[in-house]
This record gives structure tokens, sequence and C-alpha cells, in this order.
């Protein structure tokens, strides 16, 4: 019901997740559920950000809302949030960040979550090919040299077993 919807938008907008509880086919009630962030927390990615110059991303199985909501109370620019991310898509933000690329398009995707991106290593060099799950499906292919190639050291930090692809992915997990 739009009650209910606009109840579930105002505690993801607080930085809960929404959950909906029903008998039935009926809402008997609304959970808000969140994990606090530590004290520490801003005040530490403003250092990683600030002094270190470092990028920091959030991705997060979270809503949209409810991202874009702890993202604020962290100091963290909309543009590097992803939200609503399964695992695949998480792997899929490392390694786009690996590979040097700006991940505005894919970070602000429809699909999220679907998008797929694959990269094959060759031993002489970097072969990229790239494939989208979109409607315009196009695959691109190039080599290079490693000496040409930038390679972006990407750490990960996760709280779930959700997050275990991505730390597996990553240089430091």
């Amino acid at each position: 019901t739009p009650l209910v919807d606009a109840r579930m938008t105002a505690m993801e907008e607080t930085g809960h997740t929404a959950v909906a509880v029903a008998y039935g086919r009926r809402v008997v009630g609304l959970l808000a559920i969140a994990d606090p962030l530590k004290p520490y927390a801003r005040a530490t990615v403003s250092y990683l950000r600030n002094q270190l110059g470092l990028d920091v991303w959030m991705a997060t199985g979270d809503s949209k809302a409810t991202a874009f909501a702890i993202a604020h109370q962290l100091g963290l620019p909309k543009d590097r949030i992803l939200a609503a991310a399964m695992p695949r898509a998480k792997v899929q933000l490392i390694e786009r960040l690996q590979h040097g690329h700006d991940d505005n398009e894919f970070v602000n995707a429809e699909h999220i979550g679907g998008y797929s991106d694959m990269y094959n290593l060759d031993v002489d060099g970097i072969e990229m090919s790239t494939m989208s799950s979109d409607s315009t499906s196009t695959t691109q292919s190039e080599s290079f040299s490693l000496s040409e190639t930038k390679r972006t050291v990407v750490c990960m930090v996760g709280d779930g077993i959700n997050d275990s692809p991505a730390l597996a992915a990553a240089d430091v997990g």
C-alpha cells in the first residue's frame, strides 16, 4: 500500500533496512534494522580520503536509499556508492577499480548486480574483453603491454559471508 511504501522509504532514508512483516497477505508490522556505525567510522573515512588521498568506495547489498543515508553519515559522495549489490557485483567493482576504470557508469547502471565485465589476463600482456549484459550487448577487445597498464591496488573490508568473493578478489582483504 502507499502508506507502507512511504514508511519503508522513510526508514531507508535514515539508514535502516526496512522489513515488512506479513500474516497471510496482510502487512501487520514494519521493522527498521540497522548496524550502527562505529563512532570512529566517519573520521576514518575522512582520514583515508583527505590525508592519504585514497579513493574510498562503499559497496553494499542495502537499497539505494539506505546506502545513500549511510554514505552521508560517513561523508562519502553518492558517486562512490554501489547499492543493492549482490556478491558478484562487488567483485566486478573491485576488478574494474583494479584496472583503473572510472566506475560512475557502472554504479549508476539501472541493472546493478546484473552487469558483467570479464577480464582475461595473458602472460605476454593484458587482453581485456568487455561484455555487457544490457540490451545493447557489445564486446570489445584490446591488447597492450604490461608496461602500459594502469593497475590500481584495491583494499576491501567486509562484514559478512556475502563479502567473501570481493575480499578474495581484492589485493588486500
